[in-house]
C-alpha cells in the first residue's frame, strides 16, 4: 500500500513586495513555538523513516562498509610546544576525539570529548589550539547545532580548567603571555566582537578591543606570522579592511586600521620580521601582493612583489623566517609559491594528479624552522601529510590515512573542460571505477555548489567508495559562483548573473549524458545548502534530467528570507545575490528562487533534509518547499523531507552518527537508480 505523504493546513496569507502580492499558504510554519510546527515536522520525519524502511537492510549493509572503511583507532600526526608533543585521536568504539599530550614515551588524555556528550545528543568542536609554550590547552564547543559556543581553557600539566567563556563565536587567538583573544556574536550569528581575556580571571572583567557594528561585516583574528602582532580581519562579500596591536599589548592600546575601508575592495595583510605583506583586489580582480616596512604603512610606501594575473588567484599567504608562501590557483587547482625572502627566488609546489587538493600551513613549526606542513588528497589518494622543509625543498612523508579495503589503482579520476551554454568551458572532475563501461547504463551523482566565491576541493571521501564499488560514476562541477577559475569565475555567478550558476550544472550532466556516462533514468544530483539553491533551481529547470535530487539545508526561499533583516545573515547576503528592495534585483531572483518557481510538473524523486536549530538556512525552507512540491508534482516520484530535531546546518556529529546519514541517502539513491 503506498503511504500518504503529510499534508500541512494551508492558510491565506499573501506576501507582498514592490506591490506584488503572492499567495504563501505556508508562510505560518516559521512560527517554531507553534506546537502545530513541531507536530508536522515529527510527521514528515515519521513518514520519512517508514519511506526509507525498504532500503534499511541496503542501508545497515553500507553503514557497516563505511565503519569498517576507518581504521578502528587512529591518531593525528603531533606537533610540538614546548617540551612536549601534542595531538588527538579517536579511539576503538568511540565517537569523538582525545586531546592528548606526550612527553616522551608517556602519552596523558588532556580532554576526552567522549564524555561531554549523551548517547544520540550533539557535540561539535569548533576551535582547539595549544599555547605556544605549551602550558594551556583551548577548545570550544557547540552542543546545539546553534554555533554559539563554550571556550574551555586548561592547564596542561594539571588539566585543571583555568578559564571557562561562554556565549562566544567559538574562535580563540593566543597571545604569547598568560591572554587569549576571542570573539562573540551579535543576534545574528555575526562575530562582532574581539575580546582580551586574562587567563583564570573572570569573564565579566574581559575588555572589549574591537566592535564592528556594520551588520554586513564579519570579523575574524589570528596572529602574524611574526607573532608580534593580532590582526582584526572585518569582510563583506566584496569589501573588507584590517586593524593590528601589538599581540602582547595589555594596556588601553586600541587597534589601528592599517588601510581604510574602500567599495568593492578586499585586502589581508601578514606581518614577518622585516614588514608587512598586503594581499589586496584593488585593480587586480585576481589579487597581487605588496610589501612595505614596519614604519612605512602608507601606500605610497607599498612595493608589488607579486604583480595581477588574469590566469592566477592569489588566495593567501604565510611567511617564516626567510620564506613568504603564497597560496593560489591556476587552471582550477591550488599550488603553493615559494619566495626566498633573502634571494629572491621562487619555486613552486605542485602535484602531478590530474585533480587533487592541497594546502599548508606553518603553525606546527617554529618561526624560525622555515617548514610547513602540507595536507594533500585527490578522489583517489586518501589525505596524506608531508613535512615540507622550505630550505631543501625535502618532502617527508609524516602519515598517510589509512582506509581499508581500498586501493586507488582500481580507480580512474578525468579532469576535462565542458562548453557551456555560452561556448565558456567548465572543469568537470569524474571519477569511476575502472572497467567503467560508457554506455548510459551505469548510476551517477552529480555534486555542485557555485556560491560564495568557493571552490569545490578534490579531495579524498572514504564514504564514495561504497558507491563507485557498486559502478557508480560521482562527479564534481567547478561552476561559475565559484572560484575555480579565478574571480571573474566567482563574478559571473553571482547578482545578476547566477543563472550561470544552474546553467553550468546543467551543461555539466548533459555532458555525463551526451559522453555516455550516464543516462537521466540512472542519474542524481547533489548540493546542500547554497547548493540546494542550486538544486531547487534545476529541479524546476531541467526535471527531465535527474532522477534524483538530494538536496540538504536547502537555501530555497530566496524572497522571503532576503526581505527578512531580523533573519540572521540576511543584509550581509545582499552582495551575493542582490539587494531585493531594489527591483531589478527582486525581479532577477524571484526569476530563480525555487519555491517562488515551483510549478505543475513532474519532478524529481526529492530527498530533502533540514535542521531544527539551523540559523544560515532555517527550517522552515525546506519544510515549506517539500509541501509546495508535493502541491504540484503531477508524476507519482517521492518527495522526502527529513529535520534533524536536535541539530543545525551541519547535521548530525559523531564519527558514526554522521555515517549513518550519509548510509541512509546512499542506500536510497541507488535503490532509485536501478
Amino acid at each position: 500500500m503506498k503511504l500518504t505523504p503529510p499534508s500541512a493546513d494551508a492558510k491565506e496569507f499573501y506576501t507582498n513586495y514592490h506591490k506584488e502580492k503572492v499567495l504563501d499558504p505556508y508562510f505560518w510554519l516559521k512560527e517554531k513555538q507553534n506546537p502545530a510546527v513541531i507536530a508536522h515536522l515529527k510527521k514528515e520525519n515519521d513518514y520519512f523513516n517508514k519511506m526509507l524502511k525498504p532500503v534499511s537492510g541496503l542501508s545497515g549493509k553500507i553503514f557497516k562498509e563505511l565503519k569498517d572503511r576507518l581504521p578502528k583507532e587512529d591518531a593525528a600526526v603531533p606537533f610540538r610546544r614546548g617540551q612536549a608533543e601534542f595531538f588527538h585521536r579517536y579511539v576503538k568504539g568511540k565517537q569523538y576525539i582525545q586531546y592528548c599530550k606526550k612527553v616522551g614515551s608517556k602519552v596523558s588524555v588532556l580532554v576526552d570529548f567522549n564524555k561531554m556528550v549523551k548517547k544520540g545528543g550533539y557535540l561539535s568542536i569548533h576551535d582547539m589550539g595549544v599555547s605556544y609554550d605549551g602550558r594551556y590547552f583551548a577548545y570550544s564547543i557547540d552542543t546545539k547545532g546553534d554555533e554559539v559556543c563554550d571556550i574551555v581553557i586548561i592547564s596542561t600539566e594539571t588539566k585543571k580548567v583555568i578559564s571557562h567563556l561562554k556565549n562566544t563565536g567559538g574562535n580563540f587567538t593566543w597571545s604569547n603571555t598568560d591572554m587569549i583573544y576571542y570573539l562573540t556574536l551579535d543576534g545574528h550569528i555575526r562575530n562582532d566582537k574581539v575580546w582580551r581575556h586574562i587567563l583564570g580571571d573572570n569573564q565579566k572583567k574581559d575588555q572589549c578591543i574591537f566592535h564592528e557594528p556594520d551588520q554586513k561585516f564579519f570579523i575574524s583574528c589570528y596572529p602574524s606570522s611574526s607573532k608580534k602582532y593580532l590582526l582584526i580581519r572585518s569582510a563583506e562579500k566584496v569589501s573588507s579592511y584590517v586593524a593590528y596591536l601589538p599581540l602582547d599589548e595589555k594596556g588601553q592600546t586600541r587597534p589601528k586600521v592599517f588601510s581604510k575601508l574602500k567599495n568593492d575592495v578586499l585586502y589581508s595583510i601578514d606581518h614577518a620580521h622585516n614588514g608587512f605583506y598586503i594581499r589586496t583586489n584593488e585593480k587586480a580582480l585576481n589579487f597581487k601582493m605588496y610589501f612595505c616596512p614596519d614604519n612605512k604603512i602608507d601606500k605610497k610606501h607599498w612595493k608589488v612583489i607579486i604583480p595581477h594575473s588574469k590566469d592566477i588567484n592569489l588566495l593567501g599567504m604565510e611567511n617564516t623566517s626567510k620564506f613568504l608562501c603564497v597560496y593560489e590557483r591556476s587552471q582550477g587547482l591550488p599550488k603553493g609559491r615559494i619566495i626566498n625572502r633573502e634571494t629572491g627566488k621562487v619555486y613552486f609546489i605542485k602535484f602531478p594528479e590530474a585533480a587533487y587538493n592541497m594546502s599548508f600551513s606553518s603553525d606546527y613549526y617554529e618561526y624560525g624552522d622555515n617548514k610547513i606542513r602540507i595536507h594533500y588528497a585527490s578522489p583517489i589518494t586518501p589525505k596524506t601529510t608531508i613535512e615540507y622543509d622550505l630550505l631543501t625543498r625535502k618532502q617527508v612523508v609524516l602519515k598517510v590515512d589509512e582506509v581499508k579495503k581500498f586501493h586507488s589503482k582500481n580507480y580512474q579520476v578525468e579532469y576535462v573542460m565542458v562548453p557551456g551554454h555560452d561556448k565558456v568551458k567548465i572543469p568537470l572532475c569524474i571519477i569511476y571505477k575502472k572497467g567503467l563501461k560508457k554506455n548510459g547504463k551505469a548510476p551517477a551523482m552529480i555534486y555542485g555548489y557555485g556560491s560564495y566565491g568557493s571552490t569545490i576541493g578534490y579531495n579524498f571521501v572514504p564514504s564514495l567508495v561504497s558507491l563507485l564499488d557498486r559502478g557508480m560514476v560521482y562527479a564534481y562541477a567547478g561552476i561559475r559562483g565559484g572560484s575555480e577559475l579565478g574571480r571573474k569565475w566567482y563574478e559571473d555567478g553571482k547578482y545578476l548573473k547566477k543563472k550561470n550558476t544552474f546553467k553550468d550544472f546543467i551543461s555539466c550532466t548533459e555532458y555525463l549524458v551526451k559522453k555516455k556516462y550516464t543516462s537521466p533514468e540512472r542519474l542524481s544530483a547533489k548540493g546542500g545548502s547554497a547548493g540546494g539553491l542550486l538544486m531547487g533551481a534545476i529541479s524546476n529547470m531541467r526535471p527531465d534530467l535527474y532522477k534524483v535530487i538530494c538536496a540538504h539545508v536547502p537555501f530555497v526561499d530566496l524572497i522571503n528570507t532576503m526581505f527578512d533583516d531580523s533573519l540572521p545573515l540576511t543584509k550581509t547576503e545582499y552582495k551575493e545575490w542582490g539587494n531585493p528592495h531594489d527591483k531589478k534585483y527582486y525581479r532577477y531572483m524571484k526569476s530563480y528562487s525555487p519555491y517562488d518557481n515551483v510549478k505543475e510538473q513532474a519532478y524529481p524523486h526529492m530527498y530533502i533534509t533540514g535542521g531544527l536549530n539551523d540559523q544560515r538556512v532555517t527550517y522552515w525552507e525546506p519544510t515549506k518547499w517539500a509541501l509546495k512540491l508535493r502541491d504540484f508534482n503531477s508524476g507519482n516520484n517521492d518527495v522526502l523531507l527529513k529535520i534533524n530535531m536536535g541539530e543545525g546546518h551541519f547535521g548530525k556529529s559523531g564519527r558514526f552518527d554522521s555515517l549513518k546519514e550519509v548510509a541512509e541517502e546512499y542506500s536510497y539513491v541507488l535503490t532509485k537508480l536501478k
